[in-house]
């Protein structure tokens, strides 16, 4: 037996999914590696025969707005000025890091040298399916797009660590310490390793993940039109806007006609009707779909002149 325990972290929801897992899986095991398996949802004993231990784990912790959220925006012009777009999303990453740790615990009664995690969609590589004796991190490509933090971010789809350091390290991840904190999980997950004076070496190779992770769709972040494409429409209780106007289109707002071919920002307050010609010739109401948001979905919006 080597004496490195692969531990997949996984969320599994779909058949492509599976079908990456039970991939990955079968390289590690071709590699004479045992194997620990975590997972949120249930699955079936196709897949967990294949490895040595298996953690149902059912809670999938999503933290949401107030406690944590992504923050994501986007900047646009309107009449020469600057808004900035902003949207509030759930925080996906103590899911992750809950499982390092759910999976840290159980390691505790393993007899292991080392502990090698990687997410089940990782394009694994020669390089990574090693018999590690050591502590190893890879660095997320997030580093480059979070130029506030400074140094290097690890990732926490490919690592490894010595059983002492693993134990350190599930034991410093806290949810309500991670709640607080403004970064994300790889921020976090950094500065536990770094706190803690852990030594690793580096990963040199570029680590990436087979399917791409997407909380909603970029579209349906923006956009409150999804009838059509003949423009974008955002609002966050307050402002309407509508930008990316792909043809000028006539509106009928307050019972007078505008043909609106370029982005145009308007006050909520001050509308009492506001429908446009379709392609058809048909009235839309688009009144319906802004009052159909919840209180809660205005506060996860927020518009901002620059």
């Amino acid at each position: 037996m080597k004496n490195n325990l692969f531990c997949i972290l996984s969320h599994c929801d779909s058949d492509k999914k599976k079908s990456v897992l039970i991939d990955n899986i079968n390289q590690i095991i071709n590699k004479g590696f045992d194997i620990l398996l975590i997972s949120h949802i249930p699955l079936s004993s196709d897949i967990t025969s294949l490895v040595n231990y298996f953690i149902y784990d059912k809670s999938n912790p999503i933290l949401h707005y107030p406690q944590k959220y992504l923050h994501m925006w986007k900047s646009i012009k309107i009449n020469k000025k600057t808004y900035q777009l902003s949207r509030y999303l759930p925080d996906y990453g103590w899911t992750a890091l809950n499982q390092i740790k759910k999976a840290g615990i159980f390691c505790e009664n393993l007899e292991y040298n080392n502990y090698t995690f990687i997410n089940y969609d990782i394009q694994l590589k020669d390089e990574m399916l090693s018999n590690h004796n050591s502590n190893l991190v890879s660095q997320t490509k997030l580093t480059k797009t979070h130029p506030k933090e400074r140094g290097l971010l690890f990732s926490t789809i490919f690592f490894s660590f010595t059983s002492i350091d693993l134990e350190k390290i599930q034991k410093n991840l806290l949810k309500e310490e991670y709640s607080k904190g403004e970064g994300i999980a790889e921020v976090y997950f950094t500065n536990i390793i770094n706190n803690n004076n852990i030594d690793y070496q580096l990963y040199p190779l570029e680590v990436e993940d087979k399917i791409d992770f997407k909380i909603i769709e970029d579209e349906y972040i923006w956009n409150l039109n999804t009838d059509n494409d003949y423009f974008s429409l955002f609002f966050d209780g307050v402002f309407i806007i509508l930008y990316s106007i792909t043809n000028p289109i006539k509106f009928r707002i307050n019972n007078q006609d505008k043909l609106i071919t370029e982005n145009f920002l308007l006050k909520r307050s001050e509308v009492i009707d506001m429908v446009y010609h379709d392609y058809d010739g048909e009235l839309i109401d688009i009144l319906p779909t802004l009052d159909a948001l919840s209180e809660m979905d205005k506060k996860l919006r927020k518009i901002e002149k620059h």
